[in-house]
């Protein structure tokens, strides 16, 4: 990478996505029109000296991320900033409701995901595969988050048998 040549920081990029999805945006274009209009509140947070991208260029932005190393790191950086040892540890799953249809032979969306139950706060959260379960997506949402000291909880479809 030539630093000199990078036009939108990656820490901006993801400011800018963070701000504008819980703002409500929901797609691409509602993240570059949220950048444009709001370029004075996150100049409040980074410089944003080139603005922020168009929709095209911020699309091939995001795409150049390795979803699931991007992932990691997410959860690595939430686990980061708790600032306090986390004692419990909920694992669950989760359908998305109104997330699939019929119609469409399109199955509903199924997450797994490790909540910090003090602090309040999802730790990680994974996506379980369409022809799979949760059993398969909570060894990877495991490993990554730091689970050290903690007391664990899970249901019944987590327990199986090694071996």
């Amino acid at each position: 990478m030539q630093s000199g040549k990078v036009r939108y920081p990656l820490d901006e990029i993801l400011l800018l996505c963070l701000a504008a999805v819980i703002s409500g945006a929901k797609t691409i274009s509602a993240i570059a029109r949220f950048g444009e209009m709001k370029l004075a509140f996150l100049r409040r947070f980074k410089p944003f000296k080139d603005g922020t991208p168009a929709r095209d260029h911020l699309g091939d932005i995001l795409a150049s991320l390795d979803p699931e190393v991007f992932q990691w790191c997410f959860a690595a950086w939430v686990s980061a900033l708790i600032g306090a040892p986390v004692e419990a540890i909920a694992i669950d799953g989760k359908t998305q409701r109104r997330s699939g249809s019929k119609a469409k032979g399109q199955a509903a969306a199924h997450n797994v995901t490790a909540f910090a139950a003090r602090q309040r706060l999802v730790l990680a959260q994974v996506k379980v595969d369409a022809k799979s379960n949760q059993i398969t997506a909570i060894p990877a949402l495991i490993g990554m988050i730091d689970m050290s000291g903690a007391v664990v909880t899970i249901d019944a479809m987590g327990c199986q048998r090694v071996g």
